[in-house]
């Protein structure tokens, strides 16, 4: 066998060396991309988990549940109003992360309408309204333009959202954390 075989057998097998290496480099990009998303989601949660940490106690959810309707939300003490108003924007900053990391294409659109639809019933809480109309200027104006082009849809969302978890009218919640038709 002369040189120039050699020289052929060697670029041949180099260049197999080369396509083996981007198909392993190939899988973990798509292995870390996956692992990225899923810590990008986690965090989401973790960030909604914060945000609503005060609605575990029994003043929070009483807190909470007043201020949902505009019915009621005129029994809360303005102390009880910056609760919900700091609510509102530790609210705001996750639903803005999600919008962004949607954005940049690291949460899936599946998860992403799921975010959606919860940011839709709580922009047809009675407490965030006022409060997104103080803070917008907080935020990004492609993100502010995002949450009101939510707004006509979510003027019913509130209701067809409870009146699917509560078919009987009479049945809901009560400020006791109890529903009407457990009692």
């Amino acid at each position: 066998m002369d040189w120039a075989a050699v020289q052929a057998i060697a670029e041949s097998a180099g260049a197999v060396g080369v396509i083996v290496s981007l198909g392993y480099l190939a899988i973990q990009v798509r292995q870390n991309t996956r692992s990225v998303r899923a810590a990008a989601s986690e965090e989401l949660v973790l960030g909604w988990n914060n945000a609503a940490e005060f609605m575990k106690t029994p003043h929070g959810a009483r807190v909470y549940h007043l201020g949902a309707s505009p019915d009621t939300i005129g029994q809360l003490t303005e102390e009880e109003r910056v609760m919900l108003r700091i609510l509102a924007l530790q609210v705001l900053r996750v639903y803005e992360q999600a919008f962004y990391q949607h954005q940049a294409g690291m949460l899936d659109d599946r998860i992403w309408a799921g975010w959606v639809t919860q940011i839709r019933l709580t922009y047809a809480l009675a407490w965030f309204g006022p409060s997104w109309e103080a803070r917008r200027p907080l935020v990004d104006e492609e993100f502010a333009r995002f949450i009101e082009s939510l707004v006509p849809e979510s003027d019913t969302a509130w209701q067809d959202y409870m009146d699917r978890i509560y078919p009987d009218k009479a049945a809901g919640p009560a400020l006791d954390g109890n529903v009407a038709g457990d009692r």
